[in-house]
């Protein structure tokens, strides 16, 4: 990427992907330049890595599916792990938005995976350097709610994020 100036937020023209820095690119160090980690990416295509904090992250597909009546949206999650440190990986790592604002957090009811070949990303995996890990993530939503993006959060003190914003 080519980038300069004092912008805190830029583009990238070859995937398109939106990112936002902690800073404006003329306070960073030249050395901090050649290894940015923005504060969050912005996207509006899945398949991808996208590099967040120390970790890597691919968001394979999301489904949405009726289950005993109730509307589920699943993600199909991975991670990879290509730092020198162990990383958590948990599915409260990600949330839903509404267009409404409103949130939605992942929930581990069985019935939504059980039979349903989807392996949940449940509890808290530890992944070494070199390892990855692949689950399905769920979320009970209301009938009448139009989902617009899902946010990955890194951790709560020091938090990176990356944004898939959703075709309505």
């Amino acid at each position: 990427m080519k980038i300069a100036g004092d912008r805190k937020q830029f583009p990238c023209d070859h995937c398109g992907n939106i990112y936002l820095l902690e800073r404006n690119l003329q306070d960073l160090a030249l050395a901090d330049r050649e290894q940015l980690l923005p504060l969050t990416t912005y996207t509006h295509q899945l398949q991808q890595w996208l590099k967040v904090g120390a970790y890597e992250i691919f968001l394979h597909n999301v489904q949405e599916e009726k289950v005993n009546e109730k509307r589920v949206i699943y993600l199909n999650v991975e991670y990879r792990n290509s730092g020198s440190e162990t990383l958590s990986c948990r599915r409260t790592q990600w949330i839903l938005f509404d267009t409404e604002g409103y949130t939605y957090d992942s929930v581990t009811t069985a019935v939504f995976y059980e039979g349903h070949s989807r392996p949940a990303l449940s509890g808290e995996r530890f992944i070494s350097p070199g390892m990855k890990v692949r689950g399905w993530v769920a979320f009970e939503i209301p009938p009448t709610a139009m989902i617009e993006r899902v946010q990955f959060l890194t951790g709560h003190l020091t938090t990176k994020t990356a944004e898939f914003l959703l075709k309505s």
